[in-house]
């Protein structure tokens, strides 16, 4: 049997491993890193957490292909901070979540993933972030600027309500006002008392 004499990429410590165990750890390896025995058992401890999980998905979307979604990311050259290549490095500029609803978003969707350009967000945030074909349209109306969800919380009504007034062409005077209209934008007048 072969053995090499290799270098730990870790603590830089020198061993001999059987080339049949250095092909077999390179293709479980998501790094392709060395690490000695005492390194490879000595691990963060988190790779069941959230954090580690959006820090996986990160990876796959810039890296892989075949991952649904990497032609947004990875397949337009979006890539990620040379720090970030272990968790390690991610967690120490990220941090923990707050909690674990709580989602990798780039401030920036041109820009690339780094401390500079990465928050932990909600789904609602995420949103309204969005870049490209699927951008968050905002609409401007007594000086105020708000997307859709906003508008329809701010009036009282569902999103889906505030679309359909948005899609009939609804001056924005009448589609954000707290008036309840009928479906041709009609002011509802309530009846008076028959008695």
């Amino acid at each position: 049997m072969d053995y090499l004499n290799l270098t730990c990429d870790f603590c830089g410590v020198s061993f001999f491993r059987s080339m049949t165990e250095v092909n077999r750890k390179k293709k479980k390896s998501a790094d392709g890193k060395i690490r000695c025995l005492n390194c490879r058992s000595a691990t963060h401890g988190m790779h069941k957490s959230s954090e580690y999980k959006s820090w996986h998905a990160m990876k796959m979307r810039c890296n892989n292909p075949n991952q649904t979604g990497y032609e947004r990311y990875g397949g337009r050259g979006v890539s990620y901070e040379p720090s970030w290549e272990t968790f390690e490095g991610f967690f120490k500029d990220m941090g923990p979540k707050e909690n674990s609803k709580l989602e990798l978003d780039r401030i920036d969707n041109d820009g690339h993933y780094c401390k500079e350009n990465c928050r932990w967000a909600t789904r609602k945030e995420q949103t309204r972030n969005r870049g490209g074909k699927r951008a968050t349209r905002l609409y401007t109306f007594e000086g105020k600027t708000m997307c859709i969800s906003d508008w329809a919380a701010e009036v009282g009504i569902s999103p889906q309500s505030m679309q359909k007034r948005l899609n009939n062409n609804w001056p924005l005077e009448k589609a954000f006002s707290k008036e309840r209209h009928d479906k041709k934008g009609s002011t509802h007048v309530k009846p008076k008392d028959q008695n």
